[in-house]
């Protein structure tokens, strides 16, 4: 029966073997833990890694703040930077900066600064050797770390400025943070200005103070310290700057030729002027003018006659401005870029009898002439506007266009008719009259 089949532990029956069981049970508990634990490590792992990531992130803008709040700046007045007082010489940070200001030129009627972007870099300088009379200068160290070349330079980022403000300076930084100075020296690097982005690039003159050439020397000094080599003085100045000793105590001071406290770029911008003369009494008082702009750029900002107007940046959007015009007045447009076009058409019926002359001192202008759809005309007497409708570019000169409207006085025809019977006999009569005087005087003297 069953029952009789069942094993008896307490009648002295075969014992079952759990050891085989338990080894199992027990291989499959440490399986089953091992895989957890991994998957915690991987947990933790992960834990590990952001926070690791998030502390790098942190300590780089705790870096960069550092930087910014404690970078050297180059002395806009004397061009260098120094920690030396006296005896004393105090290490400076590793980031210097200088100053890059946008501004318009001498005289220039720009109502704004258009943005523009100034883009720098920076490599090695040409060593100088040491003489009597002059330090050695040594080529700069360029240093390549984590797929980055240092020193590192910004560019100077312009934005467009509100209407009347025309000057405005930015801080470019270099940064030497991760450059390996090993001995203690003067290191020359160049920093030259590469590229110019702006709507208006070709009316900037750039690096104005260093006859346009757009490179400059920046030197660091470097001395020993308890924790490496660091800068302890930026001197920034022409390339062609030259390097003497002053005195000969100690410290030695070094003089430079050209130093340069910030690098000024210039924009310059033009004026266009339409002017008005009438000739002849019974002529009309004014006349109204359309003038069309074309490729105004959308962060210039010009005027006509005091009023400030925002460029619409294409052809096809152009600016259409107007003015009435009287004897000996004009409508002046200023602070226009070299690179718009203009297009003047003056409403005169022809049929009214209207000579219309126009004087463009910009060597190339297009035809003036009479305007029949848009186009100039020399045979039709439909014309309705005087002008020039072609695109004319400004170019690198302010522009008077100067209209002469002329209408001769005009006699009534019947009114000559009338006269001119009554005036001959009026003069037939005097004839007359002086004979008869003669042939009197004549007879009394017989």
């Amino acid at each position: 029966m069953k029952g009789k089949n069942r094993p008896n532990a307490g009648s002295g029956g075969e014992k079952p073997d759990c050891s085989r069981h338990g080894k199992q049970i027990h291989g499959a508990t440490k399986e089953q833990s091992g895989k957890d634990r991994k998957k915690k490590e991987r947990k933790n792992m992960k834990k590990i890694a952001a926070l690791i990531l998030a502390v790098m992130m942190m300590m780089a803008v705790c870096s960069a703040a550092w930087a910014e709040d404690n970078s050297a700046t180059i002395e806009t007045q004397n061009g260098y930077v120094s920690g030396i007082s006296g005896d004393t010489l105090t290490p400076l940070s590793r980031v210097v900066t200088f100053t890059d200001t946008f501004t318009v030129s001498d005289g220039d009627e720009a109502r704004n600064l258009p943005g523009a972007i100034f883009e720098y870099k920076i490599e090695q300088g040409t060593p100088v050797d040491a003489s009597a009379s002059s330090p050695k200068v040594n080529a700069g160290v360029i240093t390549v770390k984590d797929g980055n070349t240092y020193p590192k330079i910004d560019h100077a980022a312009h934005s467009q400025t509100a209407a009347g403000t025309t000057t405005d300076s930015v801080t470019v930084e270099v940064d030497f943070t991760k450059v390996d100075f090993t001995e203690a020296g003067i290191y020359r690097y160049d920093v030259t200005l590469t590229e110019v982005v702006s709507n208006v690039k070709d009316d900037i003159v750039i690096d104005t103070g260093n006859d346009k050439k757009g490179t400059y020397n920046l030197d660091v000094y470097v001395a020993k310290t308890e924790t490496g080599y660091e800068p302890y003085a930026y001197v920034l100045a022409k390339k062609t700057a030259t390097t003497t000793y002053t005195n000969t105590t100690d410290p030695q001071e070094v003089a430079y030729s050209n130093k340069v406290g910030e690098i000024v770029h210039e924009y310059t911008t033009y004026n266009l002027e339409v002017s008005k003369k009438i000739v002849g009494s019974v002529a009309a008082n004014e006349f109204a003018f359309t003038i069309t702009l074309k490729d105004v750029p959308t962060d210039v900002i010009f005027a006509q006659d005091g009023n400030d107007v925002t460029g619409t940046g294409s052809s096809e959007n152009a600016n259409v401005l107007t003015a009435t015009l009287g004897n000996g007045k004009s409508t002046v447009i200023k602070g226009l870029p070299s690179t718009v076009k203009y297009a003047i058409q003056e409403a005169v019926n022809q049929l009214e009898g209207y000579t219309v002359e126009v004087e463009d001192s910009n060597p190339n202008h297009g035809t003036y002439g009479w305007i029949v759809n848009g186009a100039v005309t020399e045979t039709s007497t439909e014309a309705d506007a005087f002008g020039n409708p072609s695109d004319t570019t400004i170019g690198k000169a302010d522009t008077t266009v100067a209209f002469t409207n002329t209408l001769k006085n005009i006699s009534p025809t019947g009114v000559v008719l009338r006269v001119a019977p009554y005036a001959l006999i009026l003069a037939a009569g005097a004839v007359l009259f002086l004979i008869s005087r003669r042939r009197k005087a004549a007879e009394t003297e017989e």
